[in-house]
């Protein structure tokens, strides 16, 4: 986590203010790295010791409304 929020606080000090598409802006800075070992998180958050242990009904897409199927015609 220390390793994010230092990241996060050197986009600040020492990032460059550009404008997007949006026009609402960015802060950014190039090449940054960033090395997670997200072995221990998953075990913090459910004992299973492999990845390999879970399946898709282990997560739940809280608050999940999809977009309607757009339809049109289409011409192969």
């Amino acid at each position: 986590m220390q390793a994010y929020l230092n990241l996060l606080q050197d986009v600040l000090d020492n990032g460059k203010e550009r404008e997007d598409r949006t026009k609402t802006g960015t802060i950014s800075v190039f090449g940054r790295i960033v090395r997670f070992d997200l072995r221990d998180t998953l075990r913090v958050i459910n004992p299973r010791q492999r990845l390999e242990d879970y399946s898709c009904t282990d997560y739940v897409l809280e608050n999940y409304h999809p977009q309607p199927a757009i339809k049109a015609p289409v011409s192969v």
